[in-house]
């Protein structure tokens, strides 16, 4: 190893400014920092040059807030300081038609401003939701238009988030990419670096320097950055594993974090990541170092390292061996990375995926010290090298590509009965239901005293419980044998329903579980309710009123009268009364709650912001896709008049036509059904290595045994994998034929959208998330829930997740064609 690692030694490195310096961005006159504002805090320089330009003021006590979130409404104000006040351009005299924006409020005139620009068209056509926190994703969008509004243009590159992305990235006006279309809440700091980076662009002054990050750059004069220009390439000879080949993929500095370090005192060191191939068949990555006093081995001659990827549920963390070698006269040290699990995880994947995001974050937590590399030029290339010249073994398996089916059943969460925790994978809970065979539910009704149930509410009852039983027999192809059984007359509360007002896991105000246990108490005392002779127990409330719902187990409730499982049904305050037909429903959230006690999770995020949509791109409208029985959501950009319905009132009144924004194809999952075993082996193609692999697909719901689901383990992350499926208007995805009144006492009838058009759905599965964490994904969405157009690929159409040549290689999927009741797709797999 010593001589292979010899060869690592890199000559072609330069040195840039490590930081921004405040002189650099503008002139800061005489205006001091901020008092809660460090000098190494993230974008420090940039949040002065905020105060010397007159675009913040800071919000108070002489404090900037850095790591607070902003609202949309703040975001209004900073805009419109840069355009009006410090660009010298005019804002238009229009109303604008926003009902949630106070008059009185000091961000409305800025509102109005960016309105009459055109650089937002609100929340809705009457709403601005000025106290909603500001996502990346949406400040990308502004930026852009406001950028295009000062007669600058952006070269075309997808849908206008990705244009906002990879122009704003170019400007240097964001870090990234990855950054300005991501779902996260953007802090004041981040908004200082976007506005100066902008301001740098619009006055001329070209590109602004880097921010500084804690840990990537230090403030003396001293220090520098070291980047890679074009990566080195090399081969070693052992004698006794044959040729190794080597491409140098990044270069960085290393920040020295310890407080007693002097500023400009020999802060940096410099470091390096290669990718070592050796022909007989391994690759791993090498990190070496050249400064062995900054970060020593322990005592086991392991050092610990921990990643950064912006999100602390998904950082690494693990020991490495530690070796060193001489390069010169000089000892440099070095450690290597497999692919393959580390501490529970694959190092080299997250490796490969933080360079493919632009920016590799690495912590030694013992010595405080950090490094961050980005991607040398054409790093990716030498992936695809690395691939011509090594023997990798190929997978075994039917030549065909089909693969055993457990190898399409990832292992779900570590599921702790105590904790009665849902889940994505397998296998189902211990503590949940089984999911075949009969499955015996009892079903309680509760109202209140100033809330009691309505004639409507007691003449739904039989239709939403048969519809309850008719749902999971249908989906389960009859595996599950529901059994409703239905306590007569209504049991009054105790109190008054805001009594029981609890928050929700959304940050809701719903009726809180303690209703299930006095119910099934005052049940148990009234007529002797026994609850462990059940799977489950169902409490319904009125649903006028009301929506939603809520499941749990035993410990929820003190074990009330002997039950082990419940849910519950209409616990949501609502707005107004349901007057539609499917409004009036609720056997829907009954199957939903039902399906909670059997193990599995809720696909949509418990944080709502998550799925807060910004403003839609021009001359488009956003549509909602709800697709399963578990919240699988995602929202896409359609143009005015999409979906169209015809309202039809057999009164005689002049029929109308309506456009769907929100369509529910409420067919279960073939994932779900899977999981529940509710799927026949037969019907499932697991493609554990699928080099070129043509299948032909037919829905889930489709009677027969047509294949209803493909399902591709990924190589390089096995907590991760790809499903595929056919959709189209059958079963629980046909089209709902919808009745009402109208406010004038009119009846009218129409038959909304459920798909927004027939063929082939790709999600992602990520079994080690819990439910509300996101565990599924379709396909582009990278977790806020925008995507650049319908979720639905027709013949011709592509999807991809990788790259050719990385750790994990490519998967793809296409579609071949389409049948009436099929879809032909191909997946290839390129290492």
């Amino acid at each position: 190893m010593v001589g292979l690692v010899a060869s690592m030694a890199v000559q072609h490195v330069t040195t840039v400014p490590a930081s921004a310096q405040t002189g650099d961005l503008c002139d800061p006159r005489d205006a001091g920092q901020f008092s809660d504002v460090g000098e190494r805090d993230y974008g420090a320089a940039y949040i002065l040059c905020m105060k010397a330009l007159g675009l913040s003021v800071g919000k108070g006590g002489g404090e900037y807030g850095a790591d607070d979130p902003l609202t949309r409404a703040q975001m209004a104000t900073f805009l419109v300081r840069l355009w009006r006040d410090v660009l010298g351009r005019e804002c238009p005299e229009i109303d604008h038609p926003f009902q949630d924006v106070n008059s009185s409020s000091t961000h409305a005139v800025a509102i109005g401003c960016l309105f009459g620009l055109g650089i937002t068209k609100g929340a809705g056509p009457t709403t601005y939701e000025p106290s909603a926190p500001l996502k990346a994703s949406q400040i990308s969008r502004f930026l852009l238009r406001l950028w295009e509004r000062l007669g600058n243009a952006c070269d075309p590159a997808g849908g206008e988030l990705a244009r906002a992305g990879a122009c704003l990235t170019d400007l240097r006006v964001t870090p990234g990419a990855a950054e300005a279309t991501s779902g996260e809440t953007v802090i004041r700091s981040q908004m200082a670096v976007y506005m100066i980076g902008l301001w740098h662009q619009a006055v001329g002054r070209s590109a602004p320097p880097p921010p500084f990050r804690p840990g990537s750059a230090a403030r003396g004069e001293a220090c520098g950055l070291a980047t890679v220009g074009d990566w080195y390439y090399g081969t070693s000879e052992d004698p006794e594993r044959g040729v190794a080949h080597l491409w140098d993929l990044a270069s960085a500095s290393v920040s020295w974090e310890r407080p007693v370090h002097a500023e400009g005192e020999d802060c940096w060191w410099d470091a390096r990541l290669s990718l070592v191939c050796w022909e007989e068949g391994a690759w791993y990555y090498a990190l070496a170092w050249d400064d062995l006093g900054q970060i020593e081995p322990d005592a086991g001659g392991h050092v610990l390292i921990k990643t950064d990827p912006g999100d602390p549920d998904l950082a690494l963390r693990g020991r490495f061996p530690a070796g060193t070698y001489t390069s010169g006269e000089d000892p440099v040290a070095y450690i290597n990375i497999s692919p393959g699990s580390v501490a529970g995880h694959d190092w080299a994947g997250h490796i490969d995926h933080a360079l493919s995001r632009g920016e590799l974050r690495l912590e030694f937590p013992d010595t405080g010290a950090w490094l961050v590399f980005e991607g040398a030029e054409g790093w990716q290339e030498a992936f695809r090298d690395c691939a011509d010249v090594v023997q990798i073994p190929t997978a075994s398996g039917d030549p065909t590509g089909y693969s055993p089916s457990d190898a399409c059943r990832p292992a779900g969460l570590n599921v702790d009965p105590s904790e009665d925790d849902t889940t994505a994978g397998f296998p189902l809970p211990s503590w949940a239901a089984a999911s075949t065979g009969a499955f015996e539910v009892a079903v309680l009704f509760a109202d209140f005293p100033d809330a009691p149930a309505s004639d409507n509410d007691r003449a739904d009852i039989d239709q939403n419980l048969a519809e309850t039983e008719r749902y999971l027999e249908t989906v389960s192809g009859g595996r599950l044998d529901v059994q409703l059984d239905p306590h007569p007359g209504w049991i009054t509360a105790g109190m008054d329903w805001q009594d029981y007002l609890e928050l929700d896991p959304l940050g809701d105000l719903s009726i809180s579980e303690s209703i299930v246990e006095e119910t099934s108490l005052r049940a148990e005392r009234l007529y002797g309710f026994d609850g462990s002779s059940y799977d489950s127990l169902m409490v319904v409330l009125p649903r006028s009123g009301f929506g939603g719902g809520l499941a749990g187990t035993a410990r929820h409730i003190g074990n009330a009268a002997g039950v082990a499982r419940w849910s519950l049904i209409n616990n949501q305050p609502a707005r107004h009364i349901p007057t539609e037909s499917r409004a009036r429903d609720w056997w829907h959230t009954a199957a939903h709650e039902l399906v909670h006690n059997l193990g599995l999770a809720d696909l949509y995020p418990y944080d709502p912001s998550v799925r807060a949509t910004p403003d839609p791109p021009e001359n488009e409208e956003w549509t909602r896709f709800e697709v399963g029985l578990m919240g699988l959501e995602v929202n896409f950009p359609v143009p005015p008049g999409a979906y169209p319905f015809q309202v039809d009132f057999p009164s005689g009144y002049v029929d109308q036509t309506d456009y769907d924004r929100d369509l529910e194809a409420r067919e279960m999952l073939a994932w779900s059904r899977w999981q529940l075993g509710w799927l026949d082996e037969e019907r499932v193609a697991c493609l554990a290595d699928p080099t070129d692999v043509t299948v032909e697909l037919g829905p889930a719901a489709a009677p027969g045994d047509s294949l209803a689901m493909v399902a591709i383990p990924h190589h390089a992350d096995d907590r991760i994998l790809i499903v595929v499926e056919s959709r189209r208007p059958v079963g629980y995805d046909r089209p709902e034929t919808v009745s009402g009144v109208s406010g004038d006492a009119v009846p009218y009838r129409y038959t909304d959208h459920s798909l927004p058009g027939e063929g082939v759905i790709v999600y992602l599965v990520r079994s080690d998330r819990r439910s509300g964490e996101l565990p599924l994904l379709l396909w582009t969405d990278g977790g806020d829930g925008e995507v650049d157009e319908a979720p639905i690929l027709t013949p011709g159409a592509r999807w991809w997740l990788g790259e050719p040549g990385a750790p994990g290689g490519q998967y793809q999927i296409e579609v071949v064609s389409s049948g009436p009741d099929t879809d032909t797709i191909r997946v290839t797999f390129r290492p």
